[in-house]
């Protein structure tokens, strides 16, 4: 059975918006909830907007709407009108981010509007936003951006330290993964080194036999000391072979006296 892909809450979709667009090393700021006035002037809002800091970008502006159900969105079409009248006049592109799949159609989607939804850990274009033409920044919008970047400076909002428990934790699990895969490899190594032993020394190595004395054993050879160990050896060897020869006398002065006894038994 296909498991259900979960929907993002806005706070978690604007989490990603700050991943995707808020890089500092490439220019971009990310501002949350910006409205397009202040006080009374203060009409709609866009749930985050982020805007390109370097010139050579042509200091684009991108504005954003989240929506997290799908009945959200369809009263969002019935009043399209009202979101082009507030921040949306100021953006070079304006996009919808949907929550998950299902909740925005493509097709439904303005023809002047692009569409993000998510992917993996993060979001998808999955259509492009058209160049706009906005209207000249206004200082009445200017003091909205200022106000949304002050509050940012002073206050760390849910979802940042959210994204960054988040990223912690991963950050935790990929270290402790990469423990246990170093920790295998260097089973399988002496694993492979012991079974290499045991065919060359034709000894097999038993978990609960005495391997002290083997390892001792093997350090001694393997030492200086391997010098004395191979003399006693030798030295063994050398009684096994007077021991052979002795007995190999004795049985045959054995055979010698029981044919004399045989005859002189018959003589008798």
């Amino acid at each position: 059975m296909k498991k259900k892909r979960k929907t993002l809450t806005e706070e978690e979709v604007v989490a990603r918006l700050r991943t995707k667009y808020g890089d500092e090393t490439k220019g971009w700021v990310v501002f949350e909830q910006v409205a397009s006035g202040t006080g009374a002037m203060s009409r709609r809002y866009a749930d985050a907007v982020a805007m390109n800091l370097w010139p050579s970008k042509g200091l684009e502006i991108l504005g954003f709407e989240v929506k997290s159900s799908r009945g959200d969105w369809l009263r969002e079409l019935r009043s399209r009108r009202k979101v082009e009248d507030g921040v949306y006049r100021y953006c070079d592109r304006w996009y919808v981010v949907a929550g998950g799949p299902g909740i925005v159609e493509l097709d439904e989607v303005p023809k002047n509007w692009g569409l993000l939804e998510p992917s993996g850990r993060g979001l998808k274009v999955t259509k492009v936003a058209p160049e706009l033409s906005p209207d000249d920044v206004e200082r009445i919008f200017l003091a909205c951006v200022l106000r949304r970047a002050a509050t940012a400076k002073n206050f760390t909002s849910a979802d940042a330290l959210r994204a960054e428990r988040n990223r912690g934790f991963e950050d935790g699990r990929k270290f402790e993964y990469d423990q246990v895969r170093y920790e295998l490899e260097r089973l399988r190594l002496v694993v492979a080194k012991t079974k290499e032993f045991e065919k060359a020394s034709g000894i097999s190595i038993e978990w609960e036999g005495d391997v002290e004395a083997l390892g001792i054993a093997v350090k001694a050879v393997v030492s200086g000391n391997g010098k004395g160990l191979s003399a006693s050896l030798n030295r063994v060897r050398r009684i096994e072979a007077m021991a052979t020869e002795l007995a190999t006398e004795v049985s045959s002065r054995r055979e010698a006296i029981e044919a004399v006894v045989a005859e002189t038994e018959d003589r008798l």
